[in-house]
């Protein structure tokens, strides 16, 4: 059974199980858009919402493995549960109804994609961060007691996608002039490719599973704001500008943005929280599922970008053709 099967990692998730002759079953609040993003008939389709567990009775029954990635794509990272009930619904609510439902159907396993925002340096810094935790501690001491096999994948930035993702969205800005070229901040991001998430997954579930533990996965590279920068430039095509924005100008800029946000009631697109972001660190080790799984990616972003941006302009053509009607 996989949710949050209509999402990027999803997607390339169901393809690698019909390679691998797996029985799927799709959990889906809609099913026709689910049926519609994946048409083959070799997958079962149940239509069901997490958060209410009533349309889950009997979802379960005759399922050997889940595989959880559902979540709330509108979610913020710095929105506060007040504000986001629906993040605290999707992602701890969902998980206390599909846990009762697992356990009362036998199944063996249960695989549950997170997120590295969910580590012990993140934990305090904001709501989703902590209900990230504390999802995952649900499923841990849920199968603790009980001979459900559980184990948890964190994962960094995902890309891939050009409809989902900060890659995606960097991929149109600076396609679209909206970026501006920047210098080297010596900063380090974790980031891993949705087809290597999607196989990680798989991994985790095989030879008996991991059996409680909880891994991150990356591509094992470092990616500076810079190097994405130029990278994507490349994989579109266009030549490097012949300046850039030092971190000291940026400063000042976002400063006068921050001041400006105040009059007109609204942040401005370019602010300091923007800046941090850019400039900030978020790396991770992943040698640790590498080592248990010998798990060796697939792709760096330099490598997928070329088949991201073929993509891209493929969507390009079809929506200035379908405006042009």
């Amino acid at each position: 059974l996989v949710t949050g099967a209509t999402g990027q990692v999803g997607r390339r998730l169901l393809v690698a199980l019909q390679s691998s002759g797996a029985k799927v079953t799709l959990l889906s609040r809609d099913a026709r858009k689910a049926r519609n993003s994946h048409p083959s008939d070799d997958f079962n389709i149940i239509q069901a919402d997490l958060t209410a567990p009533d349309t889950l009775s009997g979802a379960c029954v005759g399922i050997d493995t889940v595989f959880h990635l559902a979540y709330d794509p509108d979610t913020k990272g710095d929105e506060v549960i007040g504000e986001d009930q629906k993040h605290f619904d999707v992602t701890l609510t969902s998980i206390r109804y599909l846990i009762s439902e697992v356990k009362s159907s036998g199944v063996r396993q249960i695989i549950f994609a997170s997120s590295v925002r969910g580590t012990a340096d993140d934990i305090a810094q904001n709501s989703y961060t902590r209900v990230m935790r504390k999802a995952e501690d649900l499923l841990l001491d849920s199968a603790g007691d009980s001979s459900l096999m559980m184990s948890i994948l964190r994962f960094p930035v995902i890309y891939g996608s050009v409809e989902h993702g900060s890659v995606a969205r960097m991929l149109a800005a600076i396609d679209g002039r909206r970026y501006l070229p920047i210098s080297e901040f010596i900063n380090c991001r974790s980031m891993i490719h949705c087809d290597d998430a999607a196989r990680a997954l798989l991994m985790a579930a095989s030879s008996g599973g991991l059996k409680g533990k909880v891994f991150t996965v990356t591509d094992g590279e470092s990616y500076s704001a810079r190097r994405l920068y130029c990278s994507v430039k490349m994989a579109l095509g266009k030549p490097l500008p012949a300046w850039n924005f030092f971190e000291s100008v940026l400063q000042v800029m976002a400063y006068i943005s921050d001041g400006r946000s105040k009059y007109v009631k609204h942040p401005l697109p370019f602010n300091s929280k923007v800046l941090d972001e850019l400039r900030g660190s978020v790396e991770y080790d992943g040698s640790g599922f590498a080592r248990e799984r010998a798990f060796e990616r697939d792709y760096n972003l330099e490598s997928a970008l070329p088949v991201m941006v073929e993509v891209y302009r493929r969507k390009q053509d079809r929506s200035t053709r379908t405006n042009n009607r």
